[in-house]
């Protein structure tokens, strides 16, 4: 799993690892949730990679102690190499990740072409069913965001075969040797 880096708030807690029901704990630290919007108000949570890596998977994570019911309806998952040009992956609708229990949430799992990346980001386009009580607004969560893949520098290294020495064809000994 490649590690993100967030500015600051609540998103830091997509890629920190944790992915528990709640317990009690600080909400906001088991995972994100989009302040209220209109149904269809696009948000997006970018993430830079620190680095250029080439990638193949994305992992989305609903949150638990909703039981999944705040899980973004629609979404495109997005590459960049420089924070400003994207390209979608993978994309998703009518997506619904509601389970009968907070424990019983599955992960959403995006494979694609392998790519190459320093920044990615989900790009909501149509938040969940759910709405915040006190607007009456649109609402999206996720609790855990893993992105899948190599550094570029690594993934590009091929390994380099070495021929082994072959005897000579013609038995004679070799004049370097002593």
């Amino acid at each position: 799993v490649i590690g993100g880096i967030f500015a600051v708030g609540q998103a830091q807690y997509l890629t920190d690892g944790v992915y528990t029901t709640y317990n009690g704990a600080d909400l906001h630290t088991l995972g994100w949730t989009s302040n209220p919007a209109d149904a269809t108000t696009p948000v997006d949570i970018t993430v830079n990679l620190g680095g250029t890596y080439i990638i193949d998977k994305m992992i989305l994570k609903p949150m638990q102690w909703s039981k999944g019911e705040g899980f973004p309806a629609a979404y495109q998952l997005q590459v960049s190499m420089d924070g400003t040009k994207w390209d979608t992956v993978s994309s998703d609708s009518n997506v619904s990740a509601l389970a009968g229990s907070d424990t019983e949430v599955t992960p959403k799992v995006y494979t694609f072409q392998e790519t190459k990346a320093s920044y990615v980001r989900i790009h909501i386009t149509q938040h969940s069913a759910m709405t915040d009580a006190g607007t009456g607004m649109a609402y999206s969560q996720i609790g855990e965001f893993e992105v899948y893949g190599l550094p570029e520098l690594e993934a590009s290294a091929s390994p380099t075969a070495t021929p082994a020495e072959s005897p000579d064809p013609t038995g004679s000994p070799d004049p370097t040797e002593s």
